[in-house]
């Protein structure tokens, strides 16, 4: 950021508090995961309306196809989709997608885009995740660099700390199955990614992660990114030397630059396809009847609360 010279100091104190904060691990002294107890920032969303000084609110008006995945709602800056409200007592924020007359799905993401990047660490958040057959609650985080010419997806990273697949009927939809995923390598459709599932919390089977709240958490260093949920790891990759971000192959695993967070709930997309065992409704969501689709996803249960959210460092 460029100054006159002779800008007063407190000018020049305003404006370096308008860059986005930045947190780096010195990579020549590794760190252990267990060293990332310093909380670097936060949000426990207790005001009464979402800290813009934090976040920022994405706005995608694409009524078709905005996620890249087919999906179906486009993302809008609306109090009716996304609210700080109380729940269980707690000051919560809520994400609300909402059909529209049959028509279209507004939905709302949020990131901490030219507000807060960081690399490495240990980041988590208390959420309860909506469960509705069809819809996609989302937290994540992307590489700065993706907005750069020529870095198109996922060349810069991007890392999946908690989606979960929206369950109606076991019969139709797969079973609530929780996703930590890590997305690198070339340009689509060349892309690579990895990353564990589960369906159980310390050995016990969730039929519903969006039953409760439950903290879902990655570490992230410069040798490997793992995945957690209340407090139990379910799953790690290697990167490093011996990893993805090692291979020649993958050359494009770029896990050691700044990224940015992301909240967000979609609805529908093709993600989807391979995670329904109900034929008919694979095709309804397949075909082209865009009320047809909406007809088929549980907007009565596609609401995600989020308590708060935690990043720690060293």
């Amino acid at each position: 950021m460029q100054k006159l010279v002779l800008c007063s100091f407190i000018f020049l104190i305003i404006s370096c508090q308008e860059k986005p904060s930045n947190n780096f691990i010195d990579l020549t002294t590794p760190k252990r995961i267990d060293d990332y107890s310093k909380l670097i920032w936060s949000d426990e969303f207790n005001g009464k309306v979402l800290n813009k000084k934090k976040w920022d609110i994405e706005e995608t008006p694409d009524l078709r196809n905005v996620g890249g995945n087919h999906e179906l709602q486009y993302y809008v800056d609306s109090p009716q989709n996304l609210f700080i409200g109380n729940n269980e007592k707690n000051s919560v924020l809520f994400i609300k997608p909402i059909n529209v007359f049959n028509e279209y799905v507004t939905s709302s993401k949020i990131t901490t885009l030219d507000k807060f990047h960081f690399t490495y660490g240990k980041i988590k958040a208390r959420i309860k995740a909506p469960s509705g057959a069809g819809v996609w609650p989302a937290f994540w985080a992307m590489g700065v660099d993706n907005r750069l010419p020529g870095m198109a997806w996922p060349l810069a990273g991007e890392i999946d700390i908690m989606e979960i697949w929206g369950d109606d009927k076991n019969e139709e939809f797969s079973t609530s199955e929780l996703y930590g995923t890590i997305h690198y390598g070339d340009k689509w459709p060349n892309n690579q990614f990895s990353g564990p599932t589960t369906r159980k919390i310390n050995g016990k089977v969730i039929p519903d992660f969006g039953s409760d709240y439950h903290i879902y958490e990655v570490n992230w260093t410069a040798d490997t990114i793992s995945w957690s949920v209340d407090g139990f790891k379910y799953g790690s990759v290697a990167l490093g030397s011996t990893g993805v971000a090692g291979s020649s192959e993958y050359k494009n695993a770029a896990f050691n630059n700044n990224f940015y967070l992301i909240l967000n709930v979609a609805i529908g997309g093709s993600s989807f396809y391979n995670k329904i065992k109900n034929q008919k409704l694979l095709d309804v969501l397949k075909g082209s009847d865009y009320k047809e689709k909406m007809n088929v996803i549980n907007f009565d249960n596609s609401t995600m609360q989020v308590d708060w959210v935690r990043i720690f460092s060293n």
